[in-house]
């Protein structure tokens, strides 16, 4: 009895961790999900435009937990701030205080052998078009 009981079990076990190899395609029905994102097809922008329209400004503590849980480290965060290309709130507070010194894209700049070359380029531009624009405090 013993014998069987603990086949039992082992079958059991064996079909509980063989069920997800069998799940093939499993997608959300859009009828029944009304906060799905399926792009199939459709323009990225009118999938996903929709959502970032409507959402608040995220908290820094949400961003860096986002970095974390994607692997960004720091060096990565600075690339994906450089490459959007917009001039920043905290960019133009350094500029106002005549330290753009202390910004991303002039840290791009220095490490520059470090960073990839659109990048710098990037950061170049960026930086001549915020000096040309803040008149400085000296």
């Amino acid at each position: 009895m013993a014998i069987i009981t603990k086949l039992l079990a082992i079958i059991l076990l064996a079909g509980a961790l063989a069920t997800p190899a069998f799940a093939f395609d499993a997608r959300p029905n859009p009828n029944l999900t009304g906060g799905s994102v399926r792009i199939d097809g459709h323009d990225v922008q009118a999938t996903c435009g929709h959502s970032k329209a409507h959402r608040g400004s995220m908290s820094h503590a949400r961003r860096d937990e986002i970095l974390t849980r994607y692997g960004l480290g720091p060096r990565e965060a600075l690339i994906r701030t450089i490459r959007r290309g917009k001039k920043t709130e905290g960019l133009l507070r350094l500029a106002e205080h005549d330290r753009l010194d202390c910004a991303y894209e002039q840290i791009a700049i220095d490490f520059a052998t470090e960073m990839p070359e659109d990048v710098v380029i990037r950061a170049k531009k960026t930086l001549a078009e915020i000096t040309e624009g803040v008149p400085s405090n000296t």
